[in-house]
């Protein structure tokens, strides 16, 4: 090479496209970890056993969270995330009502088999493909119809496709399908949310919020927790509340919100395996293939072509 002549470097016009489809695989692969994750709620909830005294647990485990994240606030000096410049109204809204969701997800679960619960919890998405095309604007694909029967398929042989059925507490029912009902809220709530606030000030207040509103039933005493009680709450709020809603929340801005649906139903597939495994609630060959469908059919959303791909953003 003569002096002064360095070699040209031809740019590589493929990099932004492998760049996106990480990114994308990513994001998805955040929520299918959450999911995942989120399977160990019902077996922790028993294990604190406090049935009647529910709100109490969802506060404990949320100020522990809230403690968790505000150390990597700290640590990371972070502190721009303390700021709320817009939403605070829906960012309120928002908050309150997960705390309420997660007290009646836990009633369900103190009192129906954990399957049963997840399959009415999960009627959510559902309601999501219904009306993220009139509140989000989103195209309802015809992929994620497609996943989306083919999930509620898989969920029904988990919860009711096996022999004989006991009778199912009604209350039990209600406090289900009203979880349901704030679940599919949320997950539209929260799409809203990732346009205008980044993912550290949404999961802080969001825990912060819940763990104000549940404040009086904790004072209130008439209650006692066990060690093991103990050590299961600061698993919910350090792994399943402070973890799992940084990468849910920062994966939500680019995921559909009808895909965060079909992807959440990887949660009755890790509860059901895991309430074998540890609450000796079988599930049956019925569970075993709804479980299958319900994995084939979040593979079907994640391995989708990709319309188009939106610019990763930091945390």
């Amino acid at each position: 090479m003569q002096p002064g002549l360095r070699k040209r470097v031809r740019p590589d016009k493929e990099a932004p496209a492998r760049e996106a489809k990480e990114q994308r695989l990513l994001d998805y692969g955040s929520i299918s970890l959450a999911a995942v994750l989120w399977g160990f709620v019902g077996i922790l909830v028993r294990w604190v056993n406090l049935p009647g005294k529910e709100p109490v647990v969802v506060f404990w485990r949320e100020l522990i969270g809230a403690v968790a994240l505000l150390i990597v606030i700290i640590a990371t000096r972070r502190f721009d995330q303390l700021r709320v410049p817009r939403m605070r109204w829906l960012l309120l809204a928002n908050s309150c009502i997960l705390a309420v969701h997660w007290t009646l997800l836990f009633k369900a679960y103190n009192r129906l088999p954990i399957s049963d619960a997840i399959f009415l919890v999960y009627l959510a998405p559902l309601l999501v493909a219904a009306l993220a095309p009139v509140l989000l604007k989103e195209k309802l694909e015809g992929t994620s119809l497609l996943a989306l029967a083919v999930s509620l398929g898989g969920m029904a042989l988990i919860s009711f496709g096996g022999g004989s059925r006991h009778h199912l507490d009604g209350l039990g029912v209600i406090y289900a399908v009203l979880a349901a009902v704030l679940f599919a809220f949320l997950i539209l709530t929260l799409k809203k949310l990732r346009e205008g606030l980044p993912t550290l000030t949404i999961s802080l207040y969001g825990i912060v919020i819940g763990t104000l509103v549940l404040l009086p039933f904790a004072a209130a005493g008439g209650y006692h927790i066990t060690g093991k009680g103990w050590a299961s709450i600061a698993v919910l709020g350090i792994i399943l509340v402070a973890f799992t809603s940084v990468i849910y929340v920062h994966a939500a801005r680019s995921v559909k919100a009808q895909h965060i649906g079909i992807l959440a139903y990887l949660e009755p597939v890790s509860a059901t395996l895991l309430a074998t495994i540890f609450l000796s609630e079988h599930p049956g060959w019925n569970g075993l293939v709804g479980g299958l469908m319900i994995i084939a059919a979040g593979i079907l959303v994640v391995l989708r072509p990709a319309p188009g791909s939106e610019r990763p953003e930091a945390l």
